[in-house]
């Protein structure tokens, strides 16, 4: 009832045929019906059930796959397919970087496990990203260069203009032709075309010898100066300034002569000589723009005076107007000469009429400049320092001159404020190279505008006459608070003070006290005087003095004339505690050393005066005649003068040394040998 049925032809009827598909098989084996029962690695293990069919030691990959044992060499439980230290049971990592030292080339730097090229411990970065690392790069900030070069890291070793000289050691850089700027800079030839020693670039006059302003001929007789123009042409000044000459000779004319030379020396424009006694002429002169010396000359060095008058001379413009006035005043030796010369064509400033030739001037006296509506106009505009009036002092015969600026930044408070103020300038405010008394001078002004001057204007005659205007005063007389003139009873303790009627601008009062085989002369810089028992030639109790005073203007150097006098008597007896208070006044000892003295630094020494605040002290050397010949104020703090006076240049002789404070004096006699 069953079929021998064999489906594959393997000769095996399928009711006997395990496998009645498979050909091959008549059994399934372990591979079953249909698949061969291939063992391609020879394990004992058909390829069908071997999960290694390639490997004879495996018949499952395990940990470490085919082909690779599951070895486990340091016996920590890993293979060494999967152990990173197969070597190292605790697999350490030095650097804690997450790669065990065994498979870390830097196992101490924990940024790196290949040395890479700047070695462990050193990043390899790369600053300008130019593919190197900074540890390998000579200009790691330069993207352009790996070594300095010639120029140095973040320089470029170019060569602009292919001159050799790199742009970094050429100062030419874009010029072929030069690698240093010379006198003529970058691009520009340093050629003499003229060979006069100056380069074309800063020649004006590059193809003639000689520069614009440098002299020449220009051969016109009718021009002055002739000089090179600014297109390199000889050129002369016209005759531009015709001035006049007025000169008034004296007896003795033959001797007398003259002439006008430019400023920086070279011939005269002018001159003349020659004239007859006691005669007035005019020269004229025509003058090119410029400045210039007027020169007045006497052969018998006596000026132009004292045989039957004065004589003298005055310089005017076509215009009338003086440049320098010496009329009737031509009193000099051999020459007189202003320094400073002048220059034409003048200036329009000058002194206001009312203070123009006036020859009867004190020293407390002012002098004001016309107002100049430019100068008016910079009040309290820009730098006031830069905007004024500039007075020139002059001897008209030489010697004397004296230039002052006063600007709105520099004016007198004691004028009017305002735009104006700096048009005045009060005499005695000459601190040094004072104004001479008694003696012509002549006075011009220019204005400064932003720092510019104009020319100086025409002159005016000037003279302070301390000899028919000098004013007199005498101890005040008048029953009030200060009545000085006729005192009795007077105490020398300090404690009584004369005052005189002061007088405007006087800097020095000198007191003369005198009677009968007595005379003593006191200086103060005020018009009071405190009386005390003085150190040297003292007052005496129970005397009667007649009084004067007369004033100075100059410091003591002079002083005008004693005028009226009043008495003053003293106590018939000192007071009580007199004794006292000469001891504490003028008991001190006032200590001045080397005495005698050479010439030399003399040192002062006073103590003890017993005052702790500050107080003024004056100091003054008096010669023997009374003529004060050094004062100094100082302001002490406590109870010690300590200071020192360069005796130098004084003459042989006794000197008085007086320290002055507000009620007290102190002398002390000095031999200068």
């Amino acid at each position: 009832g069953v079929s021998d049925v064999d489906t594959d032809g393997d000769l095996t009827a399928d009711c006997n045929d395990l496998c009645p598909l498979d050909p091959n098989k008549t059994v399934p084996g372990q591979c079953g019906c249909g698949n061969p029962e291939t063992d391609t690695d020879l394990d004992g293990t058909a390829d069908c059930v071997d999960g290694c069919p390639t490997d004879p030691d495996k018949i499952a990959p395990g940990i470490c796959g085919c082909e690779t044992p599951d070895t486990d060499t340091d016996g920590d439980g890993l293979s060494d397919c999967v152990d990173p230290c197969v070597d190292d049971v605790n697999n350490s990592d030095t650097d804690s970087d997450g790669t065990s030292d065994c498979n870390d080339n830097c196992p101490l730097d924990a940024n790196k496990v290949n040395p890479g090229t700047c070695g462990c411990g050193v990043a390899d970065t790369d600053t300008d990203g130019d593919t190197y690392a900074d540890c390998v790069d000579g200009c790691p900030a330069d993207a352009n260069k790996i070594t300095p070069g010639t120029c140095g890291c973040g320089v470029a070793d170019v060569d602009s203009d292919n001159d050799g000289a790199l742009n970094c050691n050429d100062g030419c850089p874009n010029d072929p032709n030069k690698i240093a700027p010379g006198v003529c800079g970058c691009g520009t030839a340093d050629t003499d075309t003229d060979s006069d020693g100056l380069a074309d670039c800063n020649d004006n006059c590059p193809l003639l010898q000689g520069q614009v302003g440098s002299t020449c001929d220009d051969g016109n007789a009718n021009t002055m100066n002739d000089v090179l123009t600014s297109a390199c042409a000889c050129a002369g000044t016209p005759v531009a300034n015709p001035v006049g000459l007025e000169l008034t000779t004296d007896n003795d004319a033959a001797s007398t002569s003259w002439d006008i030379i430019p400023l920086a020396g070279g011939p005269a424009v002018c001159s003349g000589g020659g004239y007859a006694n006691n005669s007035t002429q005019t020269m004229n002169c025509d003058l090119p723009d410029g400045c210039y010396r007027l020169r007045v000359f006497d052969a018998n060095m006596d000026g132009m005076c004292c045989m039957n008058g004065i004589g003298g001379y005055v310089l005017r413009t076509a215009g009338g107007q003086r440049i320098i006035d010496a009329a009737g005043a031509g009193i000099f030796s051999n020459t007189a000469d202003v320094t400073l010369g002048f220059c034409v064509p003048i200036g329009g400033d000058k002194l206001t009429p009312s203070r123009c030739d006036r020859e009867n001037y004190l020293p407390s006296d002012f002098i004001q400049a016309t107002p100049n509506p430019a100068v008016q106009a910079q009040f309290n505009v820009g730098t006031q320092s830069d905007d004024g009036y500039q007075f020139w002092i002059f001897n008209p015969n030489g010697g004397y001159s004296r230039r002052v600026l006063v600007t709105h930044a520099t004016n007198n408070y004691l004028f009017p404020a305002g735009a104006d103020r700096c048009s005045y300038l009060k005499l005695n405010s000459l601190t040094s190279s004072q104004i001479p008394h008694n003696m012509l001078v002549n006075v011009r002004v220019r204005s400064m505008v932003n720092g510019v001057y104009s020319e100086f204007g025409s002159a005016c005659r000037l003279k302070i006459d301390l000899t028919n205007q000098c004013p007199t005063t005498q101890l005040v007389n008048d029953n009030g608070n200060h009545h000085s003139c006729g005192l009795t009873n007077v105490s020398l303790n300090g404690g009584r003070t004369l005052y005189a009627t002061p007088v405007s601008g006087a800097t020095n009062y000198q007191f003369e006290f005198s009677k009968p085989g007595y005379l003593r002369k006191i200086a103060s810089t005020g018009s009071s005087l405190v009386l005390t028992q003085w150190y040297t030639m003292p007052l005496q109790y129970n005397s009667t003095y007649n009084v004067r005073v007369r004033v100075s203007f100059d410091n003591g150097v002079n002083y005008c004339p004693f005028s009226g006098v009043c008495t003053m008597s003293t106590a018939t007896t000192p007071p009580g505690n007199q004794n006292a208070l000469a001891t504490d006044a003028e008991g001190m000892d006032l200590t001045v050393w080397p005495n005698p003295n050479r010439g030399e630094v003399l040192t002062m020494k006073l103590a003890g005066f017993g005052d702790e605040s500050e107080q003024e002290m004056v100091i003054r050397v008096i010669d023997l005649f009374g003529k004060e010949v050094y004062t100094e104020r100082l302001n002490v703090q406590g109870d010690i003068l300590n200071t020192t006076i360069n005796l130098q240049g004084y003459a042989a002789g006794i000197y008085l040394v007086n320290v002055c404070a507000a009620d007290r004096t102190w002398t002390e006699r000095v031999i200068v040998q």
